[in-house]
């Protein structure tokens, strides 16, 4: 009974994918110490495992979802990337460009010392470097057929190597890069809460530890009776107040009011304002009522997008005047939650999940600029055409010579998703792809395609860790923690970037998101996460051009 069922997953590969996926998951939830493993080092583990025992995923799969995850990052990243990461560009592009060097000429010295071959020395780079669209550019350069294989080596045998290696590499790398990252602030003896504190400031140099923030606001109702109160037009009353008077109700009737309508006794007006001052307004105009008519609105819940150059920069606590009625559940940059905060300043692109009365919401949406209304549909009109574009642009090459130059199909579906991303944050009428949308198709297209690479690596990993296993993992833990640790000592003696956004730089540049939410935990702050977000799709360009530039000093060095 069993060998058949194992049959029947064998001869049938799509049945195999999901089962794949669902041991992901199940592995991805084993602790490692403190360390949860994650879907991703959990497929990759199973992947390898199945592909030991002879299972196949559907051809082109992983292909497929490669061009997906990587033009969805590209897409999510796009608005952030040209309005928080190049105003900062030298800074942010250094540290990847050090990091990335540097794990570069590890993996080409390992290789040359351990006598790796082109396949293990490409997947030693990728993987140990964490570095998923770089893999499959390696995979690309190997598979055009355009270098030259050394001897003895067959272009499918150095793609097996290349998967084998990434597989082995990226979790002994993934996992001890987000310990270092944890005790960075530990072995250099500060506080990175205090840092995180600072760089707010710096960012807000005003006191705004006193502004309220636009996500206690909330709606009631009271009832005229205070003498202080009564005969004051609703403007003198807002600004008593500091609050917003959304609606009257004379004797029985909602009233149409201007700013110089006067209140009289026994109004019922229901008032937009920080929860705080609750208790204040009960003093000031009387108690509190519930009334249908008054409170009685529709409440909604959308995904405001930051387009309006009117508010970039600004904080959370500024737009405090616009928020009356609504609340803010959830912040996100570039796909990275950040951590709600008066301070936080916003940027192009930026996400808001806002729930508020209707009128209110539409008020505020406004200021912000734009929302997405139908949250289930996607024009993936603009996203086929996007990553078309994006892989012919990849194709073109340049002849110098003997040597044809080109992006590569990797580097040309990133640099059009990101365009596709920013342009879509001006024009909100171009290219709609809700979050939710963009991600399941990152995680799905990433976690497929890592499903591919181990399985496909696994009919060679007892191979790779009888001649090599000690050797791999040595090299995995020497490229996965000196490149941060010498990015982290440049951001902070060259640049003085403040420790906790340097740190967040610096886990983007290792592309370990679990690291980067470990800091934003211990930060108690988003800091950290906007560091992240700044970063990581420069990196992502750099790795992607290292990964093709391993390939073809491989073709010549390597054994």
């Amino acid at each position: 009974m069993v060998v058949q069922i194992v049959d029947i997953v064998k001869n049938n590969p799509q049945l195999f994918t999901f089962i794949l996926l669902a041991f992901a998951f199940w592995a991805g939830k084993i602790k490692l110490g403190s360390v949860v493993l994650g879907p991703q080092a959990g497929i990759l583990v199973m992947g390898t495992v199945f592909g030991y025992f002879g299972f196949e995923l559907p051809p082109m799969l992983g292909a497929f979802s490669f061009l997906l995850f990587l033009f969805a990052v590209a897409y999510e990243a796009g608005p952030g990337f040209f309005t928080v990461a190049l105003p900062q560009f030298g800074k942010f592009a250094t540290l990847s460009v050090v990091v990335v060097l540097i794990q570069l000429a590890l993996a080409v010295g390992f290789s040359a010392i351990f006598d790796f071959n082109l396949g293990i020395g490409a997947g030693l780079f990728t993987g140990a470097g964490v570095n998923p669209p770089g893999i499959g550019a390696a995979i690309n350069v190997v598979e055009t057929g355009k270098i030259p294989m050394p001897d003895g080596l067959s272009v499918e045998q150095a793609i097996q190597f290349i998967n084998v290696t990434y597989a082995i590499t990226f979790l002994v790398s993934y996992l001890i890069a987000m310990q270092l990252l944890r005790k960075v602030p530990q072995l250099l003896k500060f506080e990175l809460s205090a840092s995180a504190k600072e760089a707010e400031s710096a960012t807000n140099p005003s006191d705004s530890s006193s502004e309220e923030g636009l996500w206690l606001q909330s709606l009631r109702a009271y009832r005229a009776v205070k003498e202080d109160i009564l005969g004051k037009s609703v403007q003198e009353i807002q600004t008593l107040t500091h609050c917003k008077i959304d609606k009257i109700k004379r004797a029985g009737m909602l009233v149409d009011f201007e700013l110089d309508t006067t209140l009289k006794k026994d109004d019922l007006i229901s008032v937009g304002g920080h929860r705080l001052a609750e208790a204040t307004l009960t003093e000031m105009i009387g108690p509190e009522v519930v009334d249908a008519d008054l409170l009685g609105e529709e409440v909604l819940t959308r995904e405001a997008i930051v387009t309006n150059p009117d508010i970039f920069g600004k904080s959370l606590g500024e737009l405090r005047r616009y928020a009356y009625g609504c609340y803010l559940g959830q912040y996100t940059r570039s796909g990275v939650k950040l951590k709600i905060d008066p301070e936080l300043r916003l940027a192009r692109g930026d996400v808001l999940k806002i729930t508020g009365t209707k009128a209110h919401l539409n008020q505020l949406v406004e200021k912000i600029g734009y929302a997405e209304r139908d949250v289930n549909a996607t024009d993936l009109l603009t996203f086929a055409l996007g990553v078309s574009s994006g892989f012919i642009l990849g194709l073109i090459e340049i002849q110098i010579g003997d040597i044809s130059i080109g992006l590569g199909t990797a580097s040309g579906v990133l640099l059009v998703g990101l365009a596709v991303g920013y342009m879509r944050s001006i024009k909100h009428s171009f290219g709609l792809v809700p979050p939710a949308t963009i991600w399941v198709f990152k995680q799905l297209g990433l976690l497929l395609f890592l499903g591919d690479v181990g399985v496909k690596g696994g009919p060679r990993v007892v191979e790779a860790l009888t001649n090599f296993g000690p050797l791999l993992i040595l090299s995995a833990i020497a490229i996965g923690t000196l490149p941060l640790a010498i990015g982290y000592l440049v951001g902070e003696r060259f640049f003085k970037m403040n420790k906790a956004l340097l740190l967040g730089a610096v886990a983007a540049c290792g592309s370990n998101t679990p690291g980067m939410l470990m800091l934003v935990e211990d930060a108690e702050s988003s800091i950290p996460a906007v560091g992240y977000a700044g970063t990581y799709a420069i990196t992502y360009i750099f790795k992607i051009i290292a990964a093709t530039v391993i390939v073809y000093i491989g073709s010549y060095l390597f054994n």
